[in-house]
Protein backbone atom coordinates (compact mmCIF):
# COMPACT_ATOMS: atom_id res chain seq x y z
CA UNK A 1 0.00 0.00 0.00
CA UNK A 2 1.00 3.60 -0.56
CA UNK A 3 1.85 4.37 3.06
CA UNK A 4 4.32 1.48 3.00
CA UNK A 5 6.06 2.33 -0.29
CA UNK A 6 9.31 3.22 1.46
CA UNK A 7 9.51 -0.38 2.73
CA UNK A 8 10.24 -1.42 -0.85
CA UNK A 9 13.58 0.33 -1.27
CA UNK A 10 16.14 -1.80 -3.14
CA UNK A 11 13.64 -4.52 -4.09
CA UNK A 12 13.91 -6.50 -7.30
CA UNK A 13 10.54 -5.30 -8.61
CA UNK A 14 7.42 -3.53 -7.41
CA UNK A 15 4.12 -3.46 -9.33
CA UNK A 16 1.89 -0.52 -8.37
CA UNK A 17 -1.04 0.54 -10.47
CA UNK A 18 -1.25 4.06 -11.88
CA UNK A 19 -3.21 5.42 -8.89
CA UNK A 20 -0.85 3.90 -6.31
CA UNK A 21 2.21 5.21 -8.15
CA UNK A 22 0.83 8.75 -8.31
CA UNK A 23 -0.38 8.69 -4.67
CA UNK A 24 3.09 7.68 -3.56
CA UNK A 25 4.54 10.91 -4.92
CA UNK A 26 1.42 12.92 -3.97
CA UNK A 27 0.85 13.75 -7.62
CA UNK A 28 -2.21 13.93 -9.85
CA UNK A 29 -2.75 10.68 -11.74
CA UNK A 30 -0.74 10.80 -14.97
CA UNK A 31 -2.78 10.85 -18.17
CA UNK A 32 -0.15 10.54 -20.89
CA UNK A 33 2.59 7.99 -21.42
CA UNK A 34 5.14 10.76 -21.04
CA UNK A 35 3.71 11.73 -17.64
CA UNK A 36 3.81 8.06 -16.59
CA UNK A 37 7.44 7.83 -17.74
CA UNK A 38 8.39 10.85 -15.61
CA UNK A 39 6.50 9.45 -12.61
CA UNK A 40 8.17 6.06 -12.98
CA UNK A 41 11.63 7.56 -13.25
CA UNK A 42 11.05 9.48 -9.99
CA UNK A 43 9.88 6.33 -8.22
CA UNK A 44 12.89 4.39 -9.52
CA UNK A 45 15.24 7.06 -8.17
CA UNK A 46 13.53 7.03 -4.79
CA UNK A 47 13.17 3.26 -4.34
CA UNK A 48 16.41 2.27 -6.07
CA UNK A 49 14.66 -0.91 -7.19
CA UNK A 50 15.94 -3.03 -10.05
CA UNK A 51 12.59 -2.83 -11.85
CA UNK A 52 9.28 -1.03 -11.61
CA UNK A 53 6.18 -2.28 -13.41
CA UNK A 54 3.30 0.22 -13.36
CA UNK A 55 -0.02 -1.26 -14.47
CA UNK A 56 -2.10 1.18 -16.48
CA UNK A 57 -5.49 -0.45 -17.00
CA UNK A 58 -6.65 0.13 -20.57
CA UNK A 59 -3.20 1.53 -21.42
CA UNK A 60 -1.37 -1.71 -20.54
CA UNK A 61 1.74 -1.32 -18.40
CA UNK A 62 5.10 0.38 -18.34
CA UNK A 63 8.30 -1.39 -17.31
CA UNK A 64 11.25 0.58 -15.93
CA UNK A 65 14.69 -1.00 -15.53
CA UNK A 66 17.54 0.24 -13.36
CA UNK A 67 19.77 0.70 -16.42
CA UNK A 68 17.33 3.26 -17.81
CA UNK A 69 15.35 1.11 -20.25
CA UNK A 70 11.65 1.96 -20.30
CA UNK A 71 9.16 -0.15 -22.22
CA UNK A 72 5.46 0.55 -22.77
CA UNK A 73 3.51 -2.68 -23.16
CA UNK A 74 0.04 -1.93 -24.58
CA UNK A 75 -2.97 -3.93 -23.49
CA UNK A 76 -4.19 -6.82 -25.59
CA UNK A 77 -7.67 -6.76 -24.03
CA UNK A 78 -10.30 -6.48 -26.75
CA UNK A 79 -13.14 -5.94 -24.31
CA UNK A 80 -13.17 -5.15 -20.62
CA UNK A 81 -16.05 -6.55 -18.58
CA UNK A 82 -14.58 -6.75 -15.09
CA UNK A 83 -11.18 -5.67 -13.78
CA UNK A 84 -11.60 -7.56 -10.50
CA UNK A 85 -8.39 -9.47 -9.85
CA UNK A 86 -6.48 -8.07 -12.84
CA UNK A 87 -3.65 -6.81 -10.61
CA UNK A 88 -3.49 -10.17 -8.85
CA UNK A 89 -3.25 -11.87 -12.24
CA UNK A 90 -0.35 -9.60 -13.19
CA UNK A 91 1.56 -10.34 -9.98
CA UNK A 92 0.90 -14.10 -10.14
CA UNK A 93 1.81 -14.56 -13.81
CA UNK A 94 4.76 -12.16 -13.58
CA UNK A 95 6.20 -14.11 -10.63
CA UNK A 96 5.50 -17.49 -12.21
CA UNK A 97 7.14 -16.39 -15.48
CA UNK A 98 10.26 -15.17 -13.67
CA UNK A 99 10.39 -18.43 -11.71
CA UNK A 100 10.21 -20.36 -14.98
CA UNK A 101 13.23 -18.47 -16.36
CA UNK A 102 11.65 -15.61 -18.31
CA UNK A 103 13.40 -12.26 -18.44
CA UNK A 104 11.70 -9.37 -16.66
CA UNK A 105 10.47 -7.99 -20.00
CA UNK A 106 9.16 -11.39 -21.08
CA UNK A 107 7.43 -11.83 -17.71
CA UNK A 108 5.82 -8.39 -18.03
CA UNK A 109 4.55 -9.17 -21.54
CA UNK A 110 3.14 -12.54 -20.49
CA UNK A 111 1.47 -11.10 -17.37
CA UNK A 112 -0.03 -8.26 -19.42
CA UNK A 113 -1.50 -10.74 -21.86
CA UNK A 114 -2.91 -12.85 -19.01
CA UNK A 115 -4.52 -9.79 -17.41
CA UNK A 116 -6.01 -8.82 -20.77
CA UNK A 117 -7.67 -12.23 -20.97
CA UNK A 118 -9.08 -12.15 -17.43
CA UNK A 119 -10.65 -8.68 -17.71
CA UNK A 120 -12.70 -9.93 -20.66
CA UNK A 121 -14.49 -12.32 -18.27
CA UNK A 122 -17.08 -11.53 -15.61
CA UNK A 123 -16.02 -11.79 -11.98
CA UNK A 124 -12.68 -12.90 -10.64
CA UNK A 125 -11.32 -15.03 -13.45
CA UNK A 126 -8.29 -16.98 -14.52
CA UNK A 127 -6.79 -17.86 -17.86
CA UNK A 128 -5.95 -21.24 -19.30
CA UNK A 129 -2.64 -22.17 -20.86
CA UNK A 130 -4.44 -22.52 -24.20
CA UNK A 131 -5.96 -19.00 -23.99
CA UNK A 132 -2.59 -17.57 -23.03
CA UNK A 133 -0.82 -19.25 -25.97
CA UNK A 134 -3.46 -18.18 -28.51
CA UNK A 135 -3.54 -14.57 -27.32
CA UNK A 136 0.26 -14.45 -27.14
CA UNK A 137 0.50 -15.59 -30.78
CA UNK A 138 -1.99 -12.96 -31.92
CA UNK A 139 -0.17 -10.21 -29.98
CA UNK A 140 3.21 -11.20 -31.38
CA UNK A 141 1.88 -10.98 -34.94
CA UNK A 142 1.68 -7.19 -34.45
CA UNK A 143 4.29 -4.68 -33.41
CA UNK A 144 3.51 -5.13 -29.75
CA UNK A 145 5.83 -3.18 -27.47
CA UNK A 146 7.12 0.36 -27.57
CA UNK A 147 10.62 0.85 -26.19
CA UNK A 148 10.83 4.48 -25.03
Amino acid sequence: KVEHFSYYKNVTCITPNRAEASEFLHKKEPETLDEIRVLGEKIMRYLKSEHLLITLGKDGMMLFERGGNIVHIPTVAKEVFDVTGAGDTVIAVFTLSLSAGASVLEAAIISNIAAGITVAKLGTASTSQKELRETFRMAMDKEYINIL
